[in-house]
């Protein structure tokens, strides 16, 4: 074969290889460019509806979300706090359970503390008040021996829990002083009616430790229950559930140093020292 021969046949191979890949290329790259112009498309239509809105007339009404924030007060108010007074012990006073001595003492009210009155009983003769030893504990004082200041009327009534189960008699004795009666040096005994019945009568000894001389009393033991230390028997016949008085009896055998006494007292359910009757023992000394 001659040489003019082969390079014509190379010419032409070379021109179909290169017709063969200009077809190829060409099916790629017409979809490529449609894709291209699409986006174009997308772009300018964003672009017009921008400029568009932002050639919007002024009186165009456009949607605007306001953000506003609520501020909930909340105040956290114990019960019966509105009205609250203060209050203080004109003596040292027990704070109770309950509006009555038939309930438990939780607290104390001293002679030189403040607190809040937050209610009262119905016949105003007790108040409940913020436990002065406890905060947030609540009790309740007597209103003989404490002192209210502001407007009681104010204060809300509350209701005391059921007062405790208590046994027929029973009731705590504490000596109070010695005073005197007729005459006659007289010991007194204050007694807190703990009980479920009235007390109707007492019997009461007191004894000189010193020389054993004993003395009996009261004068009137179907009468013995006086409301102050300082009055002298008889008194009231009865004491009722829940109440406090005072009993006391003359005794003998004083001496001019201090001496100890001792007590024996007993309070009774019915007259003349008799049906249900408790004896409790308190020791004083005199003078």
């Amino acid at each position: 074969m001659k040489n003019t021969q082969k390079l014509w046949i190379i010419i032409v191979v070379l021109g179909l290889i290169f017709l063969f890949l200009a077809i190829v290329f060409s099916v790629d790259f017409i979809p490529y460019r449609r894709r291209e112009a699409d986006q174009a498309f997308q772009t300018s239509t964003a672009l017009a509806q921008t400029s568009t809105a932002q050639a919007a007339p002024t009186n165009t009404l456009v949607p605007t979300v306001i953000q506003t924030e609520v501020q909930i007060a909340t105040t956290e108010t114990p019960p019966a706090q509105t009205g609250a007074l203060t209050i203080s012990a004109i003596v040292d006073t027990n704070c109770r359970l309950g509006p009555s001595t038939l309930y438990d003492i939780v607290g104390y009210l001293l002679a030189d503390r403040q607190s809040e009155v937050r209610g009262r009983n119905d016949a105003q003769t007790w108040w409940y008040i913020e436990n002065p030893g406890k905060s947030g504990a609540y009790c309740w004082v007597w209103g003989q021996t404490t002192n209210v200041q502001g407007d009681v009327s104010l204060l809300p009534v509350i209701d005391p829990p059921p007062p405790p189960e208590r046994p027929e008699v029973a009731y705590s004795v504490s000596f109070s002083r010695v005073s005197t009666c007729n005459g006659a040096t007289t010991a007194m005994f204050e007694v807190v009616n703990l009980g479920s019945m009235p007390l109707e009568s007492a019997s009461i000894r007191i004894q000189n430790l010193a020389n054993n001389v004993m003395s009996s009393g009261p004068i009137s033991p179907n009468a013995p229950f006086t409301s102050l230390a300082s009055e002298c028997p008889p008194g009231a016949d009865n004491l009722l559930a829940g109440a406090s008085g005072f009993v006391g009896s003359n005794f003998p055998g004083i001496t001019a140093v201090k001496s100890d006494y001792k007590a024996t007292i007993t309070l009774c359910a019915e007259e003349s020292v008799s049906g249900h009757c408790v004896t409790t023992v308190s020791e004083f000394q005199h003078p």
